[in-house]
């Protein structure tokens, strides 16, 4: 019958007379027997509901109620609320009308939940809907605990209202002794969806999470490795990275006794943060250079700990190509080609392949510190980083054009003949202007020749002139014996000295 009527409503969606004549004689004992008349009828009524025909619904309730027939409770207390909100009462006028039914020992928490849904439909304020759940299980008989579904919906609820301690009240209320294990790891996703709204809502509320966490440690909820991650990304939402790398070296202690460990969220995060305090191009950066504590690891010691954590718990998938492109782009961000080197030949060790979206970082970010080189003024035959990586006269570099034509040169870089087909993106590939293959995974050798060239322009411009190619190698190994220490975990080795021909 749904079907039908939710056709009918289309067909006479501006004529309430029809679809109320229509539903009516779909209605009739003729169409149903004595014993499921009943329940269509409140079947409709919902359909109704739910679609936003309150007149058309409230008419069939009054009918029903005409033809001898009980409304289920549910469906009283939902027409009761709409006809004292239609009507512009007051919130203790509609608690006073949903009395009887709230505090019917038939009435069922589904019921209820069912009512909240529609109060909030009717935009009614919160504040409200959490007094309609407080009369409910106030009347509930001793004994009583309310459900993990009530509790959480009266949590969040009173959590956006900003009453936090009558929202730790409910989950500890929720939390009974009595309940299964499952209860607690419930009230722990409970307690995060505080801290995430907390996030979202008041990052420097730091007397709040405090608050959330006292309440977790006195009702014996465990920490999870997302509840870390909820309060390192708070604060790395504030810019507080003294305060992120405090949480984070907690949960490193903690992994030592216990199977909780950082997770690819975990260094996704305080990859990013570290990007923003160290970026060269960032005035601001630059200034909180000067305020950085002593607890912030340097990203190198990070990607270190990235590594140990991902073959310490594999199960957890920490690396994984969305954390390493993350990574690289922080490396480059920095200026760290060296590092940036290291990460992108952890790909092959660890059986992953770049995708479209390592090629890209690699691409804008060298591209863009190469417009930045050549646009900029210069003093007389002053030569930039952008001027070795293209290997051009300081002084031709005002007539370059910086286009597709020049991306695609610093793209060939990565083209150097290696004796066997490669798999590297086209530029228009790389830029998401032509189709890439199914199978998104290229090779990582072009990458590595395009980053090589990097670090030599850098070497270049510091002033290096003698045994380049040895100094790029020694650059690369330092990075590797800072970034790299898990025993298991063995990279190829690195020498780009031109061998000799026989």
């Amino acid at each position: 019958m749904l079907v039908h009527l939710s056709k009918r409503i289309q067909d006479l969606e501006h004529d309430h007379i029809q679809l109320e004549k229509w539903v009516v004689k779909r209605l009739s004992p003729d169409e149903f027997t004595e014993k499921y008349l009943p329940r269509a009828y409140e079947e409709a009524i919902r359909f109704l509901m739910s679609e936003r025909y309150y007149a058309e619904a409230v008419f069939l309730y009054r009918r029903m109620l005409d033809e001898g027939l009980l409304p289920s409770s549910a469906t009283n207390s939902t027409v009761m609320a709409l006809s004292v909100a239609a009507a512009g009462a007051s919130g203790s006028d509609l608690l006073k009308a949903l009395e009887v039914t709230l505090t019917d020992p038939q009435y069922t928490e589904s019921s209820l939940l069912q009512l909240l849904d529609f109060l909030a439909k009717l935009s009614l304020p919160s504040t409200l809907r959490v007094q309609v759940a407080r009369r409910f299980v106030e009347s509930r008989r001793a004994g009583y605990t309310p459900s993990m579904a009530l509790v959480t919906r009266l949590v969040m609820l009173q959590a956006k209202d900003g009453l936090l301690r009558e929202s730790l009240d409910w989950i500890a209320r929720g939390n009974d002794d009595e309940r299964p294990v499952a209860t607690t790891r419930e009230s722990g996703r409970l307690y995060k969806q505080l801290l995430s709204h907390l996030k979202t809502t008041n990052p420097d509320d730091s007397g709040a999470v405090d608050m959330i966490l006292s309440h977790m440690k006195s009702n014996k909820v465990p920490v999870s490795t997302s509840v870390f991650n909820m309060l390192i990304a708070m604060q790395a939402r504030r810019g507080a990275a003294s305060q992120a790398f405090s949480l984070y070296n907690v949960l490193v202690e903690i992994s030592k006794s216990q199977p909780l460990y950082p997770d690819s969220f975990t260094f996704g995060t305080l990859f990013s943060l570290t990007q923003s305090l160290r970026s060269p191009g960032n005035r601001n950066a630059r200034r909180r250079r000067f305020k950085e504590a002593a607890n912030v690891l340097p990203p190198r010691t990070l990607y270190q700990h990235l590594l140990h954590y991902g073959k310490r718990d594999i199960r957890t998938h920490v690396v994984t190509l969305s954390i390493l492109n993350v990574a690289l782009r922080t490396f480059l961000t920095m200026r760290d080609y060296a590092a940036a080197f290291v990460v992108v030949r952890t790909f092959p060790t660890l059986q992953l392949h770049p995708n479209r979206d390592t090629y890209y970082i690699v691409m804008k970010l060298l591209m863009d510190r190469i417009r930045y080189d050549l646009w900029q003024a210069r003093n007389l035959n002053e030569a930039r980083w952008g001027d070795h990586m293209l290997g051009i006269n300081p002084a031709d570099a005002p007539a370059i054009t910086v286009d597709d034509s020049l991306a695609e040169t610093v793209l060939a870089f990565g083209k150097q003949p290696i004796g066997r087909p490669i798999r590297m993106p086209t530029l228009a590939q790389i830029d998401n202007e032509e189709e890439i293959p199914a199978v998104d995974a290229f090779d990582a050798l072009p990458l590595e020749r395009i980053l090589k060239r990097a670090i030599l322009a850098d070497m270049m411009l510091h002033g290096h002139t003698v045994a380049l190619s040895s100094s790029v190698s020694s650059a690369i190994a330092r990075a590797k014996e800072e970034m790299v220490t898990h025993p298991d975990i063995v990279l190829r080795k690195t020498d780009f000295r031109r061998k000799r021909r026989r």
